[in-house]
C-alpha cells in the first residue's frame, strides 16, 4: 500500500491539490469582502461552511502525502496547504460562534497567507 501512496505524492498531484485548497480560500476571501461577517453564512451552497466540511477531506490526504514525501518542496507545499485549511477553518468556527473579532483575524490571516 505504502508504494501506491509514494507513486500518489508526486508533484502534479501535489500541485492540483495545492492550488485547489487556494482557489477555495480565495473564494472564501471573495465573499468575505461581498458579503461580510453578517452574511457569510447564510450563502447557499457551496458556502463557507460545505467547503470546510469538503476540505476536511483533503487535510486527510494532505497528511498522508506529508507522511510520505520526502522532496522538502513538496513538504513545504503541503505544510502550507494545511495551514491554510486550518485558517478557512478558524473563519467558520468564528462565524459559527459570532465572533467577529476573531473572524476578522482569520479573513486577515487567510488573506496574508503565504503563497508559494
Amino acid at each position: 500500500m505504502a508504494v501506491e501512496v509514494v507513486a500518489w505524492a508526486d508533484s502534479a498531484r501535489i500541485e492540483r491539490l495545492w492550488a485547489f485548497v487556494f482557489r477555495a480560500s480565495g473564494k472564501i476571501l471573495q465573499d468575505a469582502k461581498v458579503y461580510g461577517f453578517d452574511n457569510l453564512g447564510d450563502l447557499p451552497a457551496p458556502n463557507i461552511h460545505d467547503m470546510v466540511r469538503h476540505l476536511k477531506i483533503f487535510g486527510a490526504i494532505i497528511e498522508v502525502l506529508y507522511n510520505e514525501a520526502e522532496d522538502y518542496d513538496h513538504q513545504r507545499q503541503l505544510l502550507n496547504a494545511r495551514s491554510q485549511i486550518t485558517t478557512m477553518e478558524r473563519v467558520a468556527a468564528a462565524l459559527e460562534a459570532g465572533r467577529r473579532e476573531d473572524y476578522e483575524t482569520a479573513i486577515e490571516a487567510l488573506d496574508k497567507q503565504c503563497v508559494i
